[in-house]
């Protein structure tokens, strides 16, 4: 019973520091990109930085409106590159709300954090010390090109979150 308390105090500690992290850097990213960068917050709209994120917005509101996944509908276009993460995104366009940047943006660091804790999970079927797969996490949730990733409005964090857990699972299972 001790050991599971101290497994599940390892656990909340880590979900925590990484939170806390992610809420840092995410932070001072939207900091940057509303205060420090007129110009491209001009240029981008206070949106994406890449225009296939908006492809995939589009792709994704006509999936929630029942007309499949097309840029037009009933214009057939193999546009996605990431179907998942389309689906992902057309769940957004039924939650209340007219800020689907800034839903996209909360999904991003979302998933940025259960990639943190995927790795933390990793780190400890690998055998590192609590202190290790702890830092191993809050660098993996912090690493500036996932945080920009994360705020692109791109598949990036779900395909890294869906990674990361992958690789713990195997490491889980092999040993």
């Amino acid at each position: 019973m001790d050991g599971s308390r101290t497994l599940l105090r390892y656990w909340l500690t880590a979900a925590a520091v990484n939170a806390g992290g992610l809420l840092a850097v995410v932070g001072l990213f939207l900091w940057y990109e509303h205060s420090l960068a007129p110009a491209s917050r001009v240029a981008l709209g206070g949106g994406f930085p890449l225009d296939d994120a908006w492809i995939h917005l589009q792709l994704a509101r006509n999936l929630s409106l029942g007309h499949g996944m097309y840029f037009n509908p009933g214009d057939p276009v193999s546009a996605s590159s990431a179907p998942l993460w389309t689906m992902a995104l057309s769940v957004l366009h039924f939650l209340p709300g007219e800020e689907i940047v800034s839903m996209v943006k909360a999904l991003g660091a979302l998933l940025l954090w259960g990639s943190g804790m995927a790795a933390f999970g990793l780190a400890l079927a690998l055998r590192l010390p609590f202190g290790l797969a702890l830092l191993t996490s809050l660098i993996s949730t912090v690493t500036p090109r996932l945080v920009w990733g994360g705020m692109s409005g791109m598949e990036i964090p779900l395909y890294t979150l869906l990674s990361t857990a992958g690789i713990w699972l195997h490491a889980r299972s092999a040993g």
